[in-house]
């Protein structure tokens, strides 16, 4: 669980209203880093007003977990983020994600956005079928072009 207030978190607040992006590191062989990373995202979501996650992660599949979240879709969520997790604690703080978002109103739910390479063509091809049959493509593509 992510804490409600994190006093050693708040040693930031002086200087989050000069910045509006906030990068974070990460010691892949470390296992706190999950747990770190996620108190920052909560401390940054109240003080800060972070609504954007950026992961290491094939876009496709957060597009598809950032569908889920909106819809509560837990089941589907959850595969998503089991198969391009790359490890229990990455998987497990995308599971804290999902359920603090659910604690939140649409428009307050934090949305992820992948970086990584697509790594996972099915979800890939998934995101695909989805705006062909939709024929929309989303703001964040067409912001892309």
């Amino acid at each position: 669980p992510v804490p409600e207030s994190d006093t050693t978190l708040q040693l930031l607040d002086k200087n989050l209203s000069n910045h509006t992006v906030f990068f974070s590191g990460e010691q892949h062989t470390h296992s706190g880093t999950m747990e770190v990373k996620m108190r920052l995202m909560r401390h940054l979501y109240l003080k800060a007003n972070v609504r954007v996650m950026v992961e290491e992660l094939p876009y496709a599949a957060c597009w598809l977990m950032n569908r889920y979240m909106e819809t509560c879709n837990q089941r589907d969520f959850e595969r998503v983020a089991r198969n391009t997790s790359h490890t229990a604690k990455e998987f497990q703080s995308l599971m804290t994600l999902f359920h603090f978002n659910n604690t939140k109103e649409p428009g307050e739910r934090i949305k992820l956005r992948g970086t990584d390479t697509e790594y996972a063509p099915y979800y890939t091809l998934k995101v695909l079928d989805t705006i062909v049959k939709q024929r929309v493509v989303p703001r964040e593509l067409t912001e892309l072009l």
